[in-house]
């Protein structure tokens, strides 16, 4: 065979070969799209050629509350988890009448509940606004603004930029077990700068942004090479902390960034006219902490010393502010079954959640 035709041969061979690996790569890279499979690795990809995440995102970095919760994210059985807005509400926020009672829920993943419970129609904030509904000749919307892992830094940002142009009559804060994470950690800052950081900021060069842009095995090569998140979560694992020495921290520290971040959202919502409702952190009686969580196995007095000390100032300020009412929850009519782990409960959980916070709302005389 002639030296031409050796070439040639060798070319259509490179040129089949580089088609069936991206034929090949398109095919899995879609799927990894669509079926949430390695969702850091294509969130990376995706970060990487600036792109919108898509549907298989969870979180999406945000300019100012560090992160926050992806509007088009789709559960593969369940579809739609969150309306434009980010919220895990029963209705769409657009489509809630401009007369209606509006409860705006900030929380961490106890309120939001994904993935723990997988039907948004049956978690606390939903079974609230269908009782509540029930009970009163009026309509109530609940906002479900609860955003995983979210500490009150997250969420006194969101509030003061987005929620509060909302106009909600009511503001419900259901936490204290996110903000006992700063508390646990070396070098406590009230900007919690110590324990989390962004993680949202690479991006590729041309040409090879192109490159990526163009070539489906590229993209599928990145997501398998680099990993992806919007944030950090904390600094390293809690497996990692020295358990005396955490005890020593959250006994020492006082939690001067949750107390001043809560009294700015009731500050700001005493100025709009609307009412606050703090609910406390539940969680599971000591013996069952770390059930399912084996690296926060010796950190249960840790861990119940922050929410007591959370708890404490929650009750301080509903003593402050006639604006503001605390309940804590009654763990005794919570089943040791009902808890998934440390805090996230089943449905049957959520309901019982869901009844007494009803319950505590109608004594509070906010629908009279």
């Amino acid at each position: 065979m002639s030296r031409t035709g050796v070439i040639a041969n060798y070319t259509i061979a490179s040129l089949i070969t580089i088609a069936a690996l991206e034929i090949g790569s398109g095919i899995a890279w879609n799927y990894l799209q669509s079926a949430q499979v390695n969702e850091g690795g294509v969130l990376a990809v995706q970060r990487m050629l600036n792109e919108t995440p898509g549907s298989s995102a969870t979180l999406v970095s945000n300019p100012y509350s560090l992160y926050w919760n992806n509007p088009a994210f789709k559960d593969a059985e369940y579809g739609e988890q969150y309306d434009s807005f980010g919220y895990r509400s029963s209705t769409e926020l657009l489509d809630i009448p401009h007369d209606a009672f509006r409860i705006l829920v900030l929380g961490g993943s106890t309120t939001n509940m994904w993935p723990f419970v997988k039907d948004k129609q049956k978690i606390w904030t939903a079974r609230v606004e269908e009782f509540l509904n029930q009970q009163f000749d009026r309509r109530i919307a609940v906002l479900n603004a609860g955003l995983p892992y979210g500490t009150t830094a997250e969420l006194m940002v969101h509030f003061l930029t987005i929620g509060k142009y909302l106009k909600p009559d009511l503001i419900i804060y259901h936490g204290g077990g996110n903000d006992s994470m700063p508390l646990m950690f070396p070098g406590y800052r009230t900007d919690y700068s110590h324990a989390r950081w962004s993680t949202a900021g690479s991006k590729v060069r041309e040409p090879f942004r192109s490159l990526l842009a163009w070539s489906d095995f590229f993209k599928l090569t990145g997501s398998v090479v680099f990993g992806g998140g919007v944030h950090n979560g904390e600094p390293f694992g809690f497996a990692r902390l020295d358990r005396e020495k955490t005890l020593g921290r959250v006994s020492e520290t006082f939690p001067l960034a949750f107390r001043e971040n809560l009294e700015v959202i009731i500050g700001e919502a005493n100025r709009l006219g609307a009412k606050v409702h703090l609910v406390g952190f539940l969680q599971a009686r000591r013996e069952n902490l770390s059930r399912n969580r084996p690296d926060m196995a010796g950190l249960e007095d840790s861990m119940i010393l922050a929410v007591e000390k959370h708890d404490a100032i929650m009750l301080d300020l509903a003593d402050k502010y006639q604006s503001v009412n605390f309940t804590k929850l009654d763990g005794d009519r919570f089943s040791d079954e009902w808890f998934q782990d440390n805090c996230h409960l089943t449905e049957d959980g959520e309901a019982e959640k869901a009844a007494q916070v009803v319950q505590a709302l109608i004594a509070s005389e906010y629908f009279d």
